[in-house]
């Protein structure tokens, strides 16, 4: 697979043509400006340049960090894409996401040090405490430092959380030994590792 590749694309809103650069395959440490594209959330964001309309163009990506020794595959299949890409993954921590937003908190948790188990975890209690049923989205960002922000689809934020190092260090402890090792860390992962541990609680 090619690491960057010039799209040509039609404006759904004027139907003229122009290319776009996309990235299937993001290096993390040399792929400047892909990766802020990530971190901006407009990788997969096409501007026409003949009416300024905006419009989405997605595709399958993967993101890897040689020195952190990790990567991120977005993708509807994630292991058949991770068959076709020509990497030496050996030792790699490797993480599926589902969307820009998933990945783009994935990179900072990792860039921070961080377990994205524990954040999951984390978050998942946040969740609990939440009486809204509207659609959000609840991420780890790196604003004026790092904290939870409830975000509706259309990135309007709703509340934000202060992340505390002391509770994610307690976090870390309690849950332990009942941490494993998968591509799917996400709100389901942290809601299963709560029950195991419920049960466990329970049984004893």
């Amino acid at each position: 697979m090619l690491n960057k590749i010039k799209l040509e694309i039609s404006c759904v809103h004027c139907l003229q043509s122009s290319q776009k650069e996309i990235y299937p395959i993001i290096n993390g440490v040399t792929d400047i400006k892909a990766k802020n594209s990530i971190m901006d959330e407009e990788l997969f964001l096409y501007y026409c340049p003949h009416c300024g309309h905006y419009q989405k163009i997605l595709y399958e990506c993967v993101y890897y960090d040689p020195e952190l020794k990790y990567v991120l595959v977005l993708s509807q299949n994630s292991q058949k894409l991770l068959k076709k890409i020509e990497l030496d993954l050996t030792d790699y921590e490797i993480r599926f996401v589902s969307d820009l937003k998933e990945m783009k908190e994935k990179i900072i948790i990792k860039e921070k040090d961080l377990d994205d188990r524990i954040i999951e975890i984390m978050k998942h209690d946040i969740r609990t405490s939440l009486t809204s049923k509207a659609s959000y989205y609840l991420v780890l960002e790196n604003n004026n430092g790092l904290e939870f922000v409830l975000l509706y689809p259309d990135n309007e934020v709703i509340k934000t959380f202060t992340f505390s190092k002391e509770k994610y260090q307690e976090y870390k402890k309690q849950f332990h030994d009942l941490l494993n090792e998968t591509y799917n860390v996400d709100e389901m992962f942290a809601a299963k590792v709560i029950y195991n541990k419920h049960k466990l609680f329970d049984y004893h």
